[in-house]
C-alpha cells in the first residue's frame, strides 16, 4: 500500500505527514488541532480528554493509554493501527464516544469492556470494528490463545482459536474475540458494524506490522462525539 501513512515516527517526511493529516481531517470532518492521540502501549488504560495532558502536535508528549473517550462535540478521538483492531463506540443518547486500540494484549487486559464502562455501559451503544489482521494470517502461540480466551465468554475457543489450518500453531480470530467482548459488555449484536478485510494479506489496501515490520505505515480510526440526543 502506498501513501497516506498517518503514523508519526516511522521515517516519513514530516511535511508529507502533515499533509496526509490535513487531507484526512477534511475528509472526516474535524480540525487537525482537535485531534487527540495517545502513546499506545497495549494495555487497558482509558483516558478522558478532559484529563489529557500533552501537546497534540508532538507525539513525544502524548500520555500512555490505549483508548480515549469524550462527551465534548468537536473532540476527534483517534487510535493508530496496522493489524490491531480499531473499535469506535458511541452512545447516541448521551453523545459520548470512544476510540479503542485493541491488540491481543489489550483484549486480554479488557480494554474494550473498560471503554464501554466509561461510556456508561453497553445498553444503547453502537460499535464499529475496523479492518485488522485476520485469522488467515494471525498465527500465534498457545500462550497467546490462553490469555485472549481468559478475557472472553465461556465457549469462545470454538470461534476465536482456529485450528483448521495446516501447521502446528493455532490462528487467532482477534476480531471475533473483540466482538464477543463487546456483546459481553451489553452491546446488542445488531448494533455492531464490522468492516471486513485482512490488513496482512491485502497489501494494496492496508498497512500491516506483521507483513512489513516496524516501518509499516499506520491507519487512523477517528470518531467525534456527536453531542446528546442523536436519536
Amino acid at each position: 500500500m502506498g501513501g497516506l501513512n498517518l503514523g508519526w515516527g516511522l521515517g516519513d517526511d514530516p511535511t508529507s505527514l502533515r499533509r496526509n493529516h490535513r487531507e484526512f481531517a477534511e475528509a472526516v470532518g474535524y480540525r487537525v488541532e482537535d485531534l487527540y492521540q495517545v502513546q499506545q502501549v497495549h494495555g487497558s488504560r482509558v483516558l478522558n480528554t478532559t484529563r489529557w495532558r500533552g501537546e497534540r502536535g508532538r507525539s513525544a508528549t502524548w500520555p500512555e493509554a490505549d483508548a480515549l473517550w469524550s462527551r465534548r462535540p468537536g473532540d476527534a478521538l483517534a487510535v493508530r493501527v496496522a493489524d490491531c483492531v480499531p473499535v469506535l463506540l458511541v452512545d447516541p443518547d448521551s453523545g459520548a464516544a470512544a476510540a479503542v486500540h485493541a491488540g491481543w494484549r489489550g483484549v486480554s487486559a479488557g480494554v474494550v469492556a473498560k471503554a464501554i464502562r466509561c461510556l456508561g455501559g453497553g445498553r444503547g451503544l453502537w460499535a464499529a470494528v475496523g479492518p485488522h489482521i485476520g485469522p488467515c494470517c494471525f498465527e500465534v502461540g498457545e500462550e497467546v490463545v490462553a490469555q485472549v480466551l481468559a478475557g472472553c465468554p465461556v465457549g469462545a475457543e470454538q470461534t476465536v482459536a482456529r485450528r483448521d489450518w495446516n501447521g502446528t500453531k493455532p490462528h487467532l480470530d482477534l476480531g471475533q474475540a473483540v466482538r464477543l467482548q463487546i456483546t459481553g459488555a451489553g452491546v446488542d449484536a445488531g448494533n455492531i458494524e464490522v468492516l471486513g478485510g485482512c490488513t496482512c494479506c491485502e497489501p494494496d489496501r492496508f498497512f500491516s506490522y506483521r507483513r512489513d515490520g516496524s516501518d509499516a505505515g499506520r491507519h487512523l480510526a477517528v470518531i467525534l462525539p456527536p453531542g446528546p440526543g442523536l436519536r
